[in-house]
């Protein structure tokens, strides 16, 4: 049943959920909750993707099932479906990641055995012993192989990156706390959040077959919670984290020629921080006291806009996902939530 659902979340979807006086009436308002599907997820972990029209989201529980559903768009601004894939479907799930480029979904899935369950384009699932760690595990590359995955290799006992295809795995060194992937210019990185709560960033060819020098990042030993954006637009790559010591969400900017700008403070309080870039500029969200909170920031790194969103259940919860000019807010307390975030 679980691999029936993996499936579908790929390839579309199954069927239909009412949005009730017809679809295309409902709408996304700015910045504003727009409940979509109830939701019981105790602890939830969510991922999200999107691309064109379409969104695709998906959760883990505490208990370890998996919930899903694709959400089709009609213009920015209304909802013209929501496909519910396989509501709470029975498994051994650890986390879920999500990554889309043009017609083509990854759904990874964390298990407890310490594998990823990979389903790409509604094909039949395959295994990694590449596990998940971050529901930004995966990423679109930009070329050959399409997809990759960050994770810690449970067949080598290393941290590593592997392409969608079998391609690799590339090992980077001992098993990490968390485990990123992520696009920087002209090629691939992984993200990752070492035990003693220090933050590298690893380069890796874009072909997957070989990685480069460590860079850290953030303070040593105060970085957890890391996460990352490539904006295509410029070829940089936005690196955010919690800091330990003040609690404070901290990012900073991997420039073109992979040199760090000043890391600044975007938050001054907050959990699970997530990014995402758009034509004109790039989102933050992040869990504070049990509150979902969004910030544009502008090209250099500065917020320019705060955006409260509401209450989330749990702080890895919530996620971001662009259409391009377009950026959408999910996230679960009690229903799946969705809000267009507007400058």
């Amino acid at each position: 049943m679980r691999l029936v659902a993996l499936v579908l979340l790929a390839a579309c979807g199954s069927h239909k959920v009412d949005l009730g006086d017809g679809a295309a009436d409902v709408g996304i308002g700015c910045n504003q909750p727009q409940p979509l599907l109830a939701v019981t997820a105790a602890i939830p972990r969510l991922a999200a993707a999107a691309s064109g029209s379409h969104i695709a989201v998906g959760w883990t529980s505490d208990d370890a099932t998996f919930g899903n559903a694709r959400i089709s768009l009609d213009g920015a601004d209304h909802i013209a479906a929501v496909d519910r894939d396989a509501f709470a479907t029975a498994g051994s799930f650890t986390g879920v990641s999500i990554a889309m480029e043009g017609e083509t979904t990854l759904v990874a899935l964390g298990t407890q055995d310490g594998h990823s369950q990979l389903v790409l384009g509604g094909t039949s699932p395959t295994t990694t012993t590449v596990q998940l760690t971050a529901p930004g595990a995966v990423t679109p590359t930009g070329g050959t192989p399409a997809f990759a995955l960050a994770g810690n290799d449970s067949a080598g006992g290393m941290a590593a990156m592997i392409g969608v295809d079998g391609t690799g795995p590339i090992n980077i060194g001992s098993i990490a706390a968390r485990l990123l992937g992520t696009r920087i210019k002209d090629g691939l990185a992984i993200v990752e959040v070492l035990s003693a709560n220090t933050c590298e960033l690893v380069p890796i060819d874009s072909a997957i077959t070989r990685a480069g020098s460590p860079i850290q990042w953030g303070a040593k030993q105060k970085c957890t919670q890391a996460a990352a954006a490539y904006d295509d637009s410029t070829g940089q790559t936005l690196l955010l984290r919690r800091d330990t010591d003040s609690g404070a969400i901290k990012s900073t900017l991997v420039h073109a020629d992979r040199t760090l700008a000043a890391e600044t403070t975007t938050a001054a309080a907050g959990s699970e921080p997530r990014a995402i870039a758009t034509t004109g500029g790039t989102w933050v969200s992040y869990a504070n006291n049990g509150m979902l909170e969004a910030v544009l920031l502008d090209g250099n790194g500065a917020v320019t806009k705060t955006v409260p969103l509401g209450a989330v259940g749990d702080a890895t919860g919530h996620a971001l996902v662009s259409t391009g000019a377009t950026a959408y807010a999910l996230w679960i307390k009690d229903d799946l939530q969705i809000a267009r975030l507007c400058p």
